[in-house]
């Protein structure tokens, strides 16, 4: 059973980040109260391909624990939750093209709201020059 653990452990330590690396639990000396520990780990596999074509197979996972007292027997539990879809991150480079287009597309859309701009302030003075020459203001 060690090694099967350690087999678990070993496939899960390929990853960058390790959400249980320091989770240490320690029960208070109490007789009377046994405590179980559950762990929930959710796993998704996942590939990642590279701009050079490489190719990763992963795992992404994410784990949270309960802590729950009762008068049994103390317990741990592990409850793993295998995700049956893949996600896949490829990394790839828009072309020189598309890069200019939405350069485009961005300095249209500041000229677009300068000029929405400039015209409610146009229209709000020539509004206020109006009463002013009718004598409306205030």
């Amino acid at each position: 059973d060690d090694d099967e653990l350690k087999d678990i452990k070993n496939s899960f330590d390929q990853g960058v980040l390790n959400p249980l690396d320091g989770v240490k639990k320690e029960k208070v000396k109490n007789d009377k109260i046994a405590v179980t520990y559950e762990y929930y780990v959710k796993v998704v596999p996942t590939t990642y391909e590279k701009l050079n074509g490489e190719t990763y197979f992963v795992h992404q996972f994410t784990a949270n624990s309960n802590e729950v007292t009762n008068q049994l027997l103390p317990a741990v539990f592990f409850r793993y939750d295998l995700s049956p879809v893949t996600v896949k991150f490829t990394q790839y480079r828009e072309s020189l093209l598309h890069f200019l287009v939405q350069i485009c597309a961005i300095i249209g859309g500041v000229f677009t709201v300068a000029g929405i701009i400039d015209s409610l302030i146009h229209k709000s003075v020539v509004s206020v020059l109006k009463k002013s020459q009718l004598g409306k203001m205030g």
